[in-house]
């Protein structure tokens, strides 16, 4: 009797422990589909603002990525390398590039002082060639103011007019003095007469003076009134 009673005792407390469990575990499951609401509104409301996933990302291992990191050193060397080459050259380009406009600017100067040394040569050599024909021409001018023969007359002022178109073509002019005031830069008085009313007036001229491409190759003797 004794081992029923408590044998009937342990079957009421392995119920009575069963039941305890069932509760416990359907208080656990009640939390569970709490949890599992609570999510499934998330992922509801952050699936509209988040795009889906169309593919996977690349995987790579590490043989690949240190492949990777050294190419784009090598890269980077590369560049590095080009731009210190793109620089040397355009150094050197500028250096040339300078050079050669200072060649050109010498040049330049070199052709131009030659070219004026030239002009000054024959502005030269033609002043000394003209200057000792000066006499020549002023043995014309007085030979026509004393020929009184008309056909001698003719013959020599046509040469003399002649020559003087000549050496006006050289730039030579000669000085108009007569009846014009003194100027000391173009005319030097080699005597002076009293001539009424012209008194520093250039009264008559004992030898014409010239100008050479405006310079003074001889000046006008002349006598002054006063």
């Amino acid at each position: 009797m004794k081992k029923n009673k408590d044998k009937n005792e342990g079957l009421v407390k392995e119920v009575k422990g069963g039941e305890e469990i069932e509760g416990v575990a359907g208080d656990v499951a009640d939390e569970f589909d709490d949890i599992n609401g609570s999510f499934e509104g998330a992922s509801v409301s952050s699936a509209s603002s988040v795009p889906p996933v169309t593919h996977d990302p690349p995987e790579f291992d590490d043989e690949e990525i240190i492949t990777i990191l050294c190419d784009e050193r090598d890269k980077e060397r590369e560049n590095k390398a080009a731009n210190r080459d793109v620089a040397i050259y355009k150094k050197r380009a500028d250096d040339m590039t300078a050079a050669a406009q200072r060649l050109q600017a010498e040049f330049d100067n070199y052709r131009r002082r030659t070219t004026e040394e030239k002009r000054g040569a024959r502005e030269d050599g033609a002043a000394e060639v003209i200057e000792k024909l000066l006499p020549v021409l002023d043995s014309f001018s007085q030979a026509v103011k004393i020929i009184k023969d008309k056909s001698v007359l003719e013959g020599v002022g046509l040469i003399y007019e002649r020559l003087g178109v000549a050496l006006d073509g050289f730039g030579l002019l000669k000085i108009d003095a007569l009846g014009h005031e003194l100027d000391p830069h173009l005319m030097h008085a080699v005597m002076t007469r009293k001539e009424k009313g012209k008194s520093g007036m250039v009264v008559e001229v004992v030898l014409d003076g010239y100008l050479l491409k405006g310079k003074v190759l001889r000046p006008a003797m002349v006598v002054v009134g006063e």
